[in-house]
């Protein structure tokens, strides 16, 4: 089994880690073909760019899907539908289960009752599913992470103007290291958050598995762009696969 590192110096949003995943090496068909399991009508263009220095994969999915789940029951119940196989599906659940339970914590709601507004959107739950099956597909046994580096000043969302961090991704980052570069937006958004904080290794301790690369041999990087209206739109998020090693 592989070993990622994932290096989110200038923040993580779901759609940077999807592209970073493509850009390493896995054919974006066979992705996409997972991705159509969930009875999503979509469109996805794919293709490696150069922004200032950095060259890397940038994503543009839409979709005309007019069903728009907005609790997490029914995002729960539209992956229980979808032909996705149980591995994959499991983990997309898991994730939103952890988005629910944060939110549910800020509105003092049941989770799943709250609503999902932005993480529940279809093209959200298409881009979760990509990089829940990329790592499969990759091989990929562990994860681990570099801290998260978070932005600064406001956003703008469904529930009107927000601090950079928002309260779900406050939360979310309990016990794990993070940082602000001197730059106004948001660099890290909850499901983002979300989605790493799952996959890192936890061996034992809530901090295993967050900060400096692991020894390790490299054998692929991948890069992968986020929204070019985004904070540091030119900055990639790096994605660095290889083979554990356990001494010098």
């Amino acid at each position: 089994m592989r070993v990622a590192y994932l290096d989110c110096y200038y923040g993580v949003t779901p759609r940077k880690l999807l592209s970073a995943i493509i850009d390493a090496g896995i054919e974006a068909n066979i992705l996409i073909e997972e991705m159509k399991k969930l009875n999503i009508p979509f469109e996805i263009d794919v293709k490696r760019e150069k922004r200032g220095q950095n060259k890397a994969t940038n994503i543009k999915l839409k979709s005309e899907e007019k069903r728009c789940p907005t609790t997490l029951k029914e995002i729960i119940n539209l992956i229980n539908l979808s032909y996705l196989e149980s591995g994959i599906k499991s983990t997309v659940k898991l994730i939103y289960d952890k988005i629910g339970e944060v939110e549910s914590k800020i509105h003092k709601e049941p989770k799943e009752k709250v609503h999902l507004y932005e993480v529940g959107q279809p093209k959200a739950i298409l881009i979760v599913t990509g990089i829940v099956a990329g790592i499969k597909k990759l091989k990929i046994g562990e994860v681990y992470c570099s801290g998260l580096s978070l932005g600064s000043g406001n956003v703008k969302c469904s529930h009107g103007i927000l601090s950079v961090p928002v309260p779900a991704t406050s939360l979310l980052v309990k016990n794990i290291p993070t940082y602000a570069l001197d730059i106004k937006g948001e660099m890290t958004t909850p499901l983002g958050t979300a989605i790493v904080s799952f996959l890192v290794k936890k061996n034992g301790h809530p901090r295993s598995g967050w900060g400096r690369i692991p020894l390790m041999f490299i054998e692929r990087i991948g890069q992968g762009f986020g929204a070019n209206d985004g904070p540091l739109p030119s900055e990639p998020l790096s994605i660095y696969l290889g083979r554990k090693r356990r001494t010098i």
